[in-house]
């Protein structure tokens, strides 16, 4: 891959939905299982997997991110799993017993991102 390219996969994957987007057609809304990059696209799991050789070839390290902004990028599914009448301690059990993070339905509470603010960071 030319350096271009490096480039172009690294900002896709390094977006954050508080950051602005880079200079090209990338489009992203909140953190969703599927990115739009120049009309191709990718699955989360996949620009994870991309950005983990990125970050190993580049000598770093794991990303590691706040707890605010975790609970922004899931946001979408806090969401649709409220609607489905689970509560923020449920969805936090949810994550405890499937992943290390530890959080608690209070710091889901605090953090989540309404659709307008998520909104917002797509545009």
């Amino acid at each position: 891959m030319n350096a271009t390219v490096i480039r172009a996969v690294a900002d896709l994957v390094l977006v954050r939905p508080a950051q602005p987007l880079p200079n090209h057609q990338a489009s992203i809304t909140g953190f969703h299982p599927v990115f739009t990059f120049m009309n191709k696209q990718c699955s989360v799991e996949d620009a994870v997997k991309a950005q983990k050789a990125l970050r190993a070839a580049a000598g770093l390290g794991a990303e590691e991110f706040p707890i605010q902004a975790f609970v922004g990028m899931i946001s979408d599914e806090i969401e649709s799993l409220r609607k489905q009448g689970k509560s923020d301690e449920d969805i936090a059990a949810l994550v405890r017993e499937n992943s290390p993070i530890k959080i608690s339905a209070a710091e889901i509470a605090t953090n989540y991102a309404p659709p307008e603010e998520r909104k917002q960071h797509a545009e």
